[in-house]
């Protein structure tokens, strides 16, 4: 669960509490050997009451790319090794 920083649960216009009122489920998809698994982050969706402005979401965890393969699971390499050959490594 991801929540707003302490300092931002008030109205920028004229102060009020935010109240929540919704939520954004991010379920993202992580690779290990012989597996998969889906980790969910919930991020809190703030809105004032009075104004029904200055809506405000809980910020994103860092994002790691993962990459999917077209290619047999024998000619799958490392990382380290996709790097060092020209054509295939990510800038």
């Amino acid at each position: 669960m991801h929540e707003l920083p302490d300092n931002d649960h008030h109205c920028h216009k004229d102060s009020a509490a935010l109240k929540i009122i919704g939520e954004e489920v991010i379920e993202k998809l992580h690779g290990l050997p012989a597996r998969i698994e889906v980790t969910r982050h919930v991020r809190r969706k703030y809105a004032c009451p009075t104004c029904e402005e200055g809506m405000k979401t809980a910020p994103a965890p860092p994002a790691k790319l993962f990459c999917l393969k077209a290619m047999p699971a024998p000619r799958c390499s490392p990382l380290y090794r996709d790097r060092q050959i020209p054509g295939r490594a990510l800038p």
